[in-house]
């Protein structure tokens, strides 16, 4: 039976105890519902309301094995084509980043126990079908890792689901579930009723040490992949050097890099080719590729970092891999920055708020577009350094920022003059100044205030865009 520390009646705690004791820890295998709900893309519901939250999906599930529309489930804000193709639509930055399944929604949620996971089940009670991606966050390393994922399923019984798919089996140990989803096949709200996480029960402390240990580098991983031994030295601390003088060369022949065989016939290779077409060739690439070509050679490195390849930046798709690092080093490429999209980005402070400051100060004079939609590091001095250095936004998107009172500064607001697309959807500012904003940007076409705090008095806004708003297309006021 599935069991939860905090649902578990006295009955079955003592079961789970005795079986505990039975069986050797690496044996004890436990089923826990999700605890808490860490983060997340959107939700029906409005945080002064129990249906349709995020939080419903915590527990055990209250309407599972029925099928239906249940505000006490779990349910999203999109579905179908539509909203793709409505003139509200925001089209992705650096389109060429995505090459995977396009992700619409996600969920983090958190168990209470450190398990090797082995199954996930999904209780899915209206609209089945839209899971794509299923991953997990190892403490151990701070990283995280993919256990399933595959495209959305087209034709599915519109009937409940138990959904467990075979995930990938990896040794660290994790608490932290993403789910991701993709609603395009869907004709109404896909509603989930709880998550169970099946694992082997483990020692976290353990296996941290154990994976600090055993950690090998790449150059060591790749000599075993092809077998290779190293020379027998006595000095071990010059292993590398003795590496690279005397076995390098057939290290690169038993590897496949060079031909046996000298071949003298001139070949032309992609060094060859002018910049302006190499540059032509990088433009049509994806983040990380680019990363990779700077590698090669340093001609390719000196086109790869031109300035003019990173005038939009998208970094949304790369969620799991952004951090300060990553925006250090864009920091020195991207001084013609135009578009920026940091959405879902920095979850555990992967990125800080000291390091996107400066890359703020460093990179934004120029910048049209910011889209910021449920970044965690996101505070107070970050708004402060987006009002005083990016004066010339015509596009602000700022989703999932619901505590009240707000945590950031949004007097920043009042720098902007040329706003075309304001989005707060879920976040909380002061009445009076969102209507000061909407009065300093008379050319503001799309406001998305869907789920935004209840001191905002919906009638004084319909008026104030009514006076200086006059080249509106779209309104969302979804409460």
């Amino acid at each position: 039976s599935v069991t939860s520390s905090d649902d578990l009646t006295a009955e079955e705690a003592a079961l789970e105890e005795i079986q505990e004791q039975n069986l050797a820890p690496e044996e004890v295998i436990i089923n826990q519902y999700a605890q808490k709900v860490i983060d997340f893309s959107s939700q029906y519901g409005s945080d002064t309301s129990i249906s349709y939250t995020a939080y419903n999906i915590t527990g055990r599930p209250s309407k599972y094995p029925d099928y239906g529309d249940f505000p006490e489930t779990f349910a999203m804000r999109t579905y179908g084509r539509w909203w793709d193709i409505a003139p509200s639509a925001m089209h992705e930055l650096q389109p060429s980043n995505f090459l995977d399944i396009p992700i619409h929604d996600f969920i983090v949620v958190e168990f209470e126990e450190f398990v090797i996971p082995q199954a996930i089940s999904i209780y899915e009670t209206y609209n089945p079908g839209a899971i794509v991606k299923i991953w997990a966050f190892i403490n151990t390393t701070a990283t995280w890792q993919c256990l399933w994922s595959s495209f959305p399923d087209i034709y599915v019984e519109k009937r409940p689901r138990k959904f467990c798919p075979q995930i990938k089996r990896i040794a660290q140990p994790t608490k932290i579930i993403r789910l991701e989803f993709n609603h395009i096949f869907l004709d109404y709200f896909t509603e989930i009723d709880g998550i169970v996480l099946t694992g082997k029960k483990c020692d976290v402390r353990e296996i941290g040490d154990s994976a600090r240990k055993s950690k090998k580098g790449p150059i060591q991983r790749k000599l075993e992949s092809v077998q290779f031994k190293l020379r027998q030295i006595e000095n071990h601390t010059d292993i590398l050097k003795d590496f690279l003088a005397n076995d390098l060369g057939n290290f690169m022949k038993e590897a496949g890099l060079v031909p046996d065989k000298e071949d003298n016939t001139p070949q032309i290779t992609l060094k060859d080719l002018p910049c302006e077409i190499l540059f032509k060739i990088l433009s049509y690439l994806d983040l990380v590729s680019i990363f990779r070509t700077a590698q090669v050679c340093r001609k390719l490195y000196d086109v790869a970092t031109d300035p003019f390849l990173y005038q939009e930046i998208n970094l949304k798709p790369y969620w799991h891999s952004a951090c300060d690092d990553l925006l250090l080093t864009l920091q020195k490429r991207a001084t013609l920055l135009k578009k920026l999209d940091l959405s879902w980005c920095g979850l555990f402070y992967s990125i800080t708020p000291s390091v996107f400051k400066e890359f703020v100060r460093s990179c934004c004079k120029n910048l049209t577009h910011l889209r910021l939609n449920s970044c965690k590091f996101i505070n107070a001095s970050c708004m402060e350094a987006v009002g005083s250095v990016c004066v010339n936004l015509r596009e602000l998107c700022l989703r999932n920022y619901s505590k009240s009172p707000s945590v950031l500064n949004f007097h920043c607001l009042k720098n902007l003059r040329c706003l075309e697309r304001l989005d707060l959807f879920r976040t909380q500012i002061d009445s009076d100044l969102l209507l000061m904003t909407l009065r300093y940007n008379p050319a503001l076409k799309h406001l998305n205030l869907g789920i935004c705090n209840a001191t905002v008095n919906m009638d004084d806004v319909a008026i104030q865009i009514s006076r200086y708003n006059r080249s509106i297309v779209s309104i969302d006021m979804w409460k």
